[in-house]
């Protein structure tokens, strides 16, 4: 099954696969970490900008 890649819209050089994105939904679902904490252990980015939040909404989570 070929798997669906997102853009990003404030960042257009970060491409995450689904299964990435479901990692990173399940580090901070599970990790007791924030979002912020998470999204920099993935990306090294500081901020994080709603995009685990996005993600969650996109594949169904909320």
């Amino acid at each position: 099954m070929e798997e669906k890649r997102f853009k990003s819209k404030q960042r257009p050089s970060k491409f995450f696969s689904v299964k990435q994105k479901h990692e990173i939904i399940k580090a901070y679902l599970e990790g007791g970490k924030s979002k912020q904490q998470v999204w920099q252990e993935f990306t090294g980015d500081e901020e994080e900008k709603g995009q685990i939040i996005k993600y969650m909404r996109q594949l169904g989570y909320l």
